[in-house]
């Protein structure tokens, strides 16, 4: 089941009380809404996966194109069709020293990946730089744009179909709900649900909060 931003926009405005959009317009939530596809996949890279053709690079070191957030999985060199499968660097490193001096080959073999470089990984043996590979990657989401015509009407928000599956959309709406909460934030009782709302969005996502105070962190319009 997919959704829009719409969607999104109108159950904020409606937890918000605030359906005319006076208090929060409706080109604030969007920006809001941004910002929330940005955070679910910093903080799950593979919410947004697809499978994509990756062109290798000559030598060991890999990056990952622009817009791709994760290696989720490699499947298979495209022109051979052979499998490639994963490996342990240091086990790598202990077998095969100077491995990244190796000879160059078309195929990959293996693909190793350090979670302390997310956009980048390596391959063995060292590309030619003419090889492909068949792998499932996270991808940015691309943001909502501000509606050429009436910005200020729910209705110019339906064209835009989310990429993520419906399961975002409650987490979606806690964010928003967070980040117009602190527009309020001397109030108590704004604050107070501020933390409720970013409680929600974490929980759904996974995120070990730091902090009881989180109402605070990344505030702002």
């Amino acid at each position: 089941m997919s959704f829009t931003a719409r969607d999104v926009l109108e159950r904020a405005s409606v937890m918000l009380t605030d359906t005319k959009h006076v208090r929060w317009p409706l080109d604030e939530l969007r920006i809001w809404l941004n910002d929330a596809q940005r955070q679910i996949v910093l903080q799950k890279p593979n919410a947004l996966e697809i499978t994509e053709t990756l062109a290798m690079q000559a030598g060991s070191y890999q990056q990952l194109p622009a817009g791709t957030t994760a290696l989720i999985r490699t499947i298979r060199n495209t022109v051979s069709g052979t499998k490639i499968t994963p490996i342990d660097r240091q086990l790598l490193d202990a077998t095969v020293p100077g491995w990244h001096e190796g000879t160059e080959t078309v195929d990959v073999v293996h693909v190793m990946q350090d979670q302390a470089d997310p956009s980048a990984f390596w391959v063995y043996p060292p590309n030619t730089g003419a090889g492909q590979i068949e792998a499932i990657v996270g991808k940015l989401a691309p943001d909502v744009p501000r509606p050429s015509t009436r910005p200020d009407v729910l209705a110019s928000y339906e064209i835009y179909v989310m990429p993520f599956i419906d399961l975002y959309m409650g987490p979606m709406v806690d964010f928003l709900m967070f980040r117009a909460l602190n527009k309020d934030i001397h109030i108590p009782a704004a604050a107070a649900r501020a933390q409720a709302h970013y409680q929600s969005f974490a929980t759904a996502l996974g995120i070990k909060l730091q902090t009881e105070t989180v109402a605070t962190v990344n505030s702002g319009g």
